[in-house]
């Protein structure tokens, strides 16, 4: 995809945009491969092993550092573009763990940090002969006089503030009328288990648990006819059975949750089914559902 909005952007392969498309290629390579040795070089000297997933980050960060110059910069600038790409994302990526800042995609140290480096890099690294090879105008040497790079110092600064503001309007807005979070075991848990009933990783005991729950909670919002049994692990790892989920004891009808001991098959009976509720209303209360008092 990169090389296509990349070297794309010249909008034609004919002429001088043709020897522009390749060498726009090549700084975009440079910089991704770079960037991808660096990832996987520093895992392998502070961590100890080599992370694929890491080198591939690296590639992303490398190919966002150069995307805003790729046109106006030298080869030999794209790796150094790249090179300082690759320790941004490596150093955010362990900054936002040690923050506790739930990013699993690595959006922001890629995407935010290195599209700010890149942005930065352009200043710092273009020269007047690129920008006018890559057909733009030379604005009384802009580059060589530093003017440019604080045009790309005031770039940053308006991109910030309209993400920020735009952002907050509409976060703001879903806190207070929809709801933006879920309850802070299911946050733990993961959203996969609670929206998808699953992993892509393999499950321990605790999430099959978890998950097994949260389907039965799901079914016993618009099913009423549909008792769903679940096993459950009790004492020393053992079995008890099927025990029905929002079950009662025999003759009690409180509603309570039926007590099964080990080994033993709970007799309970499915507690009648509550009225139903609209869709929203359903799924609000899914999302808040606190799983440690779904399963006690």
């Amino acid at each position: 995809g990169w090389y296509g909005f990349n070297c794309g952007s010249t909008l034609a392969v004919s002429g001088n945009l043709a020897n522009l498309a390749g060498k726009v290629a090549m700084t975009t390579t440079i910089a991704g491969a770079t960037s991808c040795l660096t990832c996987v070089i520093l895992t392998r000297i502070l961590e100890g092993h080599f992370d694929v997933g890491m080198g591939l980050n690296g590639i992303l960060a490398g190919l966002v550092s150069i995307t805003a110059g790729c046109s106006v910069v030298d080869p030999w600038m794209a790796f150094i573009i790249g090179l300082v790409g690759g320790h941004i994302y490596y150093f955010a990526h362990y900054l936002l763990l040690r923050l506790r800042i739930d990013d699993p995609l690595d959006a922001f140290p890629i995407h935010g940090l290195c599209g700010m480096w890149a942005m930065f890099a352009v200043g710092i690294f273009c020269t007047d002969a690129n920008v006018q090879y890559a057909g733009y105008p030379n604005v009384n040497d802009a580059c060589a006089r530093g003017e440019q790079f604080g045009v790309q110092v005031v770039g940053v600064i308006i991109i910030i503030a309209w993400s920020v503001a735009c952002a907050s309007a509409l976060f703001l807005g879903m806190k207070y009328t929809m709801g933006i979070r879920v309850s802070e075991v299911i946050e733990k848990q993961g959203l996969d288990i609670s929206e998808h009933g699953g992993t892509v990783e393999q499950p321990t005991d605790e999430e099959l648990h978890a998950m097994a729950m949260e389907k039965t909670h799901r079914r016993g919002s618009w099913n009423n006819n549909s008792p769903v049994t679940q096993v459950v692990t009790v004492g020393n790892g053992a079995t008890n059975g099927a025990v029905p989920f929002n079950a009662v004891a025999p003759g009690d009808g409180s509603g309570g949750q039926a007590q099964a001991t080990p080994g033993q098959t709970s007799g309970a009976r499915p507690a009648p089914s509550q009225p139903k509720e609209g869709w929203g209303e359903v799924k609000q209360k899914e999302d808040s559902l606190d799983l440690q008092e779904l399963l006690s």
